[in-house]
């Protein structure tokens, strides 16, 4: 499977990639099949495909691997998905966990467990791309939608509003700029009611997949919880909370286990969400020593809580994905904007975030 990999990401990148006179070594999001938005359809076409969008706009289409073009890749993919019918879907999101960063911590013996669930038979392993912006806001909305960002609306952390005049921050769902930090109640802006599209949570029960999500117990009742999931089940009374990763996995297993041994019949599907890794990211920078524990205490918790107990379990699919990647920031390439007064004079507003601005 790492020869197919490889192969993989040579024919994605060059499928792709900007062209040079418009930026060098830049690349377009796919949202037509080999994006996290198609994943996500991907979920809701293994266990309802009949289900309605409950939307008057277009759902993403399905992730295809066949649209590399390339034979072996396409049979690759074809032989996995055959290998048994899949009744259990677990779409486990480690943000932040970029596919440049996870084959460096392949190659370099941070991640055995993943590295060797990747080599086997029972996986099919390739890069995919995110969506743009690359930020956690506009990527969680596209894999709890699978909806573009353009569809659902949510174009970066800070967005602006014209019901209430300004600029919001959807993580904290409070004003940009303001001297305090309380959100705003749900008659000034509510979540359930943000975004236009359905989530995968609520077109899945509608057609009987028992559905849950696993997140952070901080996150329970959030603003981004709320309006990624709004009208589902899942998102309140199938709301799991755990407190660290290895909690998390332990209670995936724990959950699969009773369904395994439940007379009901029907597929499920679970979204498990795990910010950590993002979160050692952005203090002490990607592929540090500290960002580097952190993902190999990830690994082993994976393969003692979830790959070692569950082997063998061929109606399971885990679909392992990021939501993004990260990088380094060099100081010399920040740009100011106080440094442009010619700009600012003349700037209402600015949204987006620090790695890319929407200038009003």
């Amino acid at each position: 499977m790492s020869n197919i990999n490889s192969i993989a990401e040579k024919a994605l990148l060059e499928r792709q990639k900007l062209p040079d006179a418009i930026a060098s070594r830049m690349y377009k999001p796919s949202y037509d099949g080999l994006g996290l938005g198609n994943i996500a359809a991907l979920a809701l076409d293994w266990l309802c495909p009949e289900t309605p969008t409950l939307s008057s706009q277009q759902a993403l289409p399905s992730f295809n691997p066949e649209l590399l073009g390339v034979k072996s890749v396409t049979d690759a993919w074809l032989d996995w998905q055959q290998q048994a019918p899949i009744k259990h879907v677990v779409l486990l999101i480690l943000d932040a966990l970029g596919y440049d960063q996870l084959q460096t911590l392949m190659n370099e013996g941070d991640t055995p467990r993943l590295t060797e669930a990747c080599q086997k038979q029972q996986a099919f392993f390739m890069p995919a791309t995110s969506v743009f912006p690359t930020t956690t806001v506009t990527a969680l909305t596209s894999a709890a939608t699978a909806y573009a960002p353009a569809q659902h609306g949510l174009i970066g952390t800070h967005v602006y509003f014209q019901e209430i005049g300004g600029a919001v921050n959807l993580i904290g769902f409070r004003p940009s700029v303001s001297p305090t930090s309380t959100p705003y109640l749900d008659n000034q802006l509510n979540p359930d009611t943000l975004i236009p599209v359905p989530n995968i949570y609520l077109r899945m029960e509608k057609a009987g997949v028992n559905v849950e999500i696993i997140n952070y117990h901080y996150f329970k009742n959030s603003s981004i919880s709320r309006f990624t999931s709004a009208g589902s089940s899942a998102g309140t009374d199938g709301f799991v909370g755990y407190l660290t990763p290895p909690d998390a996995f332990s209670q995936l297993r724990s959950h699969l286990l009773l369904k395994y041994q439940s007379q009901d019949n029907n597929p499920s599907f679970t979204y498990l969400y795990i910010p950590n890794i993002d979160t050692l990211a952005h203090r002490y920078q990607p592929l540090s020593p500290n960002y580097r524990a952190e993902v190999a205490a990830i690994d082993f918790s994976l393969h003692r809580e979830l790959f070692s107990p569950l082997a063998g379990r061929s109606d399971t699919v885990l679909l392992l994905v990021a939501d993004h990647g990260q990088i380094p920031v060099h100081p010399e390439k920040i740009v100011w904007l106080e440094k442009h007064p010619t700009l600012t004079e003349n700037l209402f507003l600015q949204t987006g975030g620090s790695r890319y601005q929407y200038l009003h």
